[in-house]
């Protein structure tokens, strides 16, 4: 049989905002997440065991969510199948760009054609949440607004194709998302203002605008940590368009005309301590290839 290959597409939130505290002590959010063109890329081909092997050897681990998600499928249908997946990365480590939930997503996905199982999308979403709040999300992609935990999905349509420039500094935040939520003040929630108002936007076909991204952590990161900030006071100087964090960061993007003026501010920007992608909003999580 010929290995499957996919590529797993990194995603943005365009908005995320922080509504207030839950009971079952988790946070109350709404966002709009968009799948971007930034990816790693995958391959299956059936075995007796599940192996892994990656070009970056460090994440060769049992921990992998690649793997976590393929045991996972294991146990819910109750297989002795297995698999051997490589796993070629291209979406930056711990950056909010959700590199490891799509590489999940990717695997059930693939290990679902693979293995013959034949489930329908809707029950794979059902348990792809006990792998991450964005895997369930990352299963189909494109534009879909999360509520509650980030649990509760919705897909918009689409925006139009836009190009972004991503950033990412050279710092590595311990327990990243945990951090800033804890360090997020109760006068920074919001009541998902920019969320409905990019969410209409989106039910009216209207094009992104700067203005209309937002997320709760972007001043509150760059304040925090200096390589965050000095990374946004470049991305503004290059291109003088409003920085927005990814996810809980540390990468940052900006939105930009087209590709040629992203390769020219990625250009300017790429150095010593700050990583560049020149990237665009694509409609799914995954694409098949050879």
């Amino acid at each position: 049989m010929k290995p499957l290959q996919v590529r797993a597409h990194a995603k943005v939130n365009l908005t995320l905002e922080v509504l207030g505290r839950r009971t079952d002590g988790f946070h109350e959010v709404a966002s709009i997440m968009q799948t971007i063109s930034l990816s790693d890329e995958l391959s299956f081909e059936p075995a007796s065991e599940l192996v892994l092997t990656c070009d970056s050897r460090s994440l060769e681990n049992p921990n992998n969510l690649v793997l976590q998600a393929a045991r996972l499928l294991q146990r819910r249908f109750a297989l002795g199948k297995g698999a051997c997946i490589h796993l070629k990365k291209g979406i930056p480590l711990a950056a909010g760009l959700g590199g490891g939930s799509s590489d999940a997503a990717a695997t059930i996905w693939a290990l679902n054609q693979v293995w013959g199982l034949h489930r329908p999308s809707e029950e794979l979403a059902a348990f792809a949440g006990e792998l991450g709040a964005d895997v369930p999300f990352l299963l189909t992609g494109g534009a879909c607004l999360a509520e509650g935990r980030g649990d509760c999905l919705t897909h918009v349509p689409n925006p139009p194709e836009t190009w972004l420039v991503v950033a990412l500094p050279d710092l590595d935040i311990p327990n990243k998302t945990a951090e800033m939520y804890r360090r997020l003040p109760s006068s920074a929630w919001t009541r998902g203002e920019a969320t409905r108002n990019l969410r209409r936007r989106l039910e009216h076909g209207d094009p992104l605008r700067e203005s209309a991204l937002f997320n709760v952590f972007t001043n509150l990161s760059a304040d925090v940590f200096p390589e965050v900030g000095t990374c946004r006071s470049a991305l503004l100087e290059a291109a003088w368009a409003r920085p927005v964090l990814a996810g809980a960061g540390p990468a940052l993007f900006i939105m930009v005309a087209d590709q040629e003026q992203g390769l020219s501010v990625a250009g300017a920007l790429r150095g010593p301590g700050v990583e560049c992608w020149v990237t665009r909003t694509v409609p799914t999580a995954r694409e098949e290839f050879s």
